[in-house]
């Protein structure tokens, strides 16, 4: 494994696991939402968005021989999981991936915590009834619409030469954390 693919729906804990995943492979951590989100929350059209990816997954070869990627973009799937040689879902249930949105959201609601491009979750986002505009809402009604594009893509050409690892609870996910084979002494030696 040196290019992996880490997936799932909002709050299923994509960052966290590509973020030890990449230490341990001492590879690049890529974070699709960085390259995605601009000041203000603007967005780059499609093209320049393909370029950025592009851009990173080249850059990280070059320099670690490798990456690892978080995120979700139906729009950049085929550059991220065609190049990926392991692809992680996690697809954990519905109600656990938002419980943690609705908790990371307000923890950086209360802290300003700024995200990318210089953002910052909102409390007025919070209480809006747009999935646009809230992403707990968004979490809760993108969650069985994601699950969806993924049970596609795993039947798709796609995936077919990637090792496709399939969480579907949160031991599945500790499992994978520390299965032995994963460990950074047995990926350099």
């Amino acid at each position: 494994m040196r290019r992996c693919a880490v997936i799932g729906a909002s709050g299923s804990g994509k960052s966290t696991l590509a973020g030890q995943v990449a230490h341990a492979l001492d590879v690049e951590r890529i974070d699709l939402d960085e390259l995605f989100h601009g000041p203000g929350w603007s967005l780059p059209e499609t093209p320049e968005l393909r370029r950025r990816i592009t851009e990173a997954l080249d850059r990280a070869d070059a320099d670690r021989g490798g990456w690892v990627v978080s995120g979700n973009y139906s729009t950049t799937a085929d550059i991220v999981h065609g190049r990926a040689d392991t692809i992680v879902w996690l697809d954990l249930p519905r109600w656990r991936s938002t419980s943690r949105v609705i908790r990371r959201s307000l923890k950086r609601a209360a802290t300003r915590q700024e995200l990318w491009g210089g953002n910052r979750e909102r409390f007025r986002n919070l209480v809006s009834r747009d999935p646009a505009t809230n992403i707990i809402v968004w979490a809760w009604t993108s969650h069985p619409r994601v699950r969806s594009q993924y049970e596609a893509l795993a039947r798709s050409p796609l995936w077919a030469r990637a090792t496709v690892h399939r969480l579907t609870s949160v031991d599945e996910v500790t499992r994978f954390e520390n299965d032995p084979t994963l460990s950074v002494a047995e990926r350099h030696s």
